[in-house]
């Protein structure tokens, strides 16, 4: 099943400026796809895109099937069917980390502070679900930010540069669950320079100035 479907996507900013030329890509169930590519090449673009974060200039972008291109029904969609994990994770400074993982869920608070909690425990965080999330390490955060992206159960999660500044160990950890949430029937595109992900990826796709090859 096509999670994720990229038509003949390009993207202009003003000046003008072509990020992105006619990218057609899709991310089916159980894959993990790679997008790799030189700094500026317009990886964090086509997953903005992809996140329905942002319209193309032109072409289509459907996600499980449906074009969201109404801001109401791609907030929907967002928080539904997509999980974001980013290079920085970016936390609520006045909740502790179980909260911050259970904030997005559509649940009633009490059943979403469990489903957290039980999310921190599978990636190994359980004993910092109380602690404020400025005192995590990064590769604790990251483990966090990976909790809070299946929240709601996704079937799509999108990663930008899920491993850049983590050591080589937990970094391995981060591709590890990435891997197995592909493996649980999800579709995973993450955009990295981390050539460690040629060992999960089930496709690799190259970003060149815009394009892809």
């Amino acid at each position: 099943m096509n999670l994720l479907e990229l038509d003949s996507v390009t993207k202009e900013f003003p000046g003008p400026l072509t990020v992105l030329r006619d990218i057609s890509l899709t991310v089916t169930t159980g894959e993990v796809v790679w997008l790799r590519g030189p700094s500026g090449t317009g990886k964090t673009t086509l997953l903005s895109l992809a996140g329905l974060l942002a319209e193309p200039t032109s072409g289509a972008v459907r996600v499980c099937g449906s074009s969201s291109l109404a801001d109401a029904q791609a907030a929907r969609t967002r928080r539904e069917r997509i999980g974001f994990v980013f290079q920085k994770p970016v936390f609520f400074p006045a909740l502790n980390t179980v909260e911050n993982v259970a904030l997005p869920s559509l649940a009633h608070r009490a059943e979403a502070l469990t489903a957290a909690a039980e999310l921190l425990d599978r990636f190994g965080v359980a004993n910092r679900a109380v602690h404020r999330t400025a005192l995590l390490s990064g590769g604790e955060a990251q483990r966090v930010a990976l909790a809070r992206a299946l929240i709601n159960d996704p079937q799509l999660l999108l990663a930008d540069e899920p491993t850049a500044g983590l050591d080589d160990k937990t970094g391995d950890l981060v591709r590890k669950h990435l891997a197995q949430m592909a493996a649980e029937g999800r579709g995973v595109l993450v955009a990295s320079h981390d050539g460690a992900f040629g060992t999960i990826a089930t496709r690799t796709i190259e970003l060149r100035e815009g394009e892809l090859s």
